[in-house]
């Protein structure tokens, strides 16, 4: 499928060509200065950075020019660095982006929402918000929303949304 097509998961309508944009290492390719990135980034946070990555590597190919970022692990080992996450979202927020957080389990969760709590300042035009969503699904159907211009509610909503359709395993 062409890029810009409608497809699965292109909002109905969009035709637009693509200009892809975005910081390098944010799993989102380069593109001409002029042209301005998403306002919503996203922040998957996960007990395993290779998660983290794989994730973000994945929405950023579904859903180009939106800046997705994955942090996750404690140096070669397990756990939720809560220091990475507040590093990448004031990052973001300072570039002027909202920024809605994903995560793989409970603790990794817990950690984004302190970290959301901490850093958010609404006043101040900083946006950041932590989903309880499948991680994966849930940052894709976000990431699609970002792209076609969602704000970080809109986008948290997407992500929230894959839990009802998540089966419910067997009665």
């Amino acid at each position: 499928m062409p890029v810009g097509a409608a497809g699965p998961f292109s909002p109905a309508g969009s035709a637009a060509p693509f200009v892809p944009v975005g910081p390098a290492g944010a799993f989102s390719p380069a593109g001409p200065a002029e042209a301005p990135a998403p306002a919503t980034a996203i922040v998957v946070v996960s007990h395993s950075r290779r998660l983290a990555e794989g994730v973000a590597e994945i929405a950023s190919q579904m859903a180009p020019g939106v800046v997705v970022r994955g942090v996750g692990g404690l140096d070669d080992d397990l756990g939720t660095d809560a220091r990475a996450v507040r590093g990448a979202v004031v990052d973001l927020l300072d570039a002027g982006h909202q920024v809605l957080l994903t995560a793989d389990l409970g603790s990794a969760l817990m950690v984004a929402e302190i970290v959301v709590e901490e850093e958010a300042r609404p006043a101040e035009g900083r946006c950041a918000l932590a989903v309880d969503c499948p991680v994966v699904r849930g940052t894709l159907a976000a990431a699609v929303a970002a792209r076609a211009g969602g704000d970080a509610g809109s986008c948290a909503r997407a992500a929230a949304r894959t839990a009802a359709d998540w089966p419910a395993g067997p009665a």
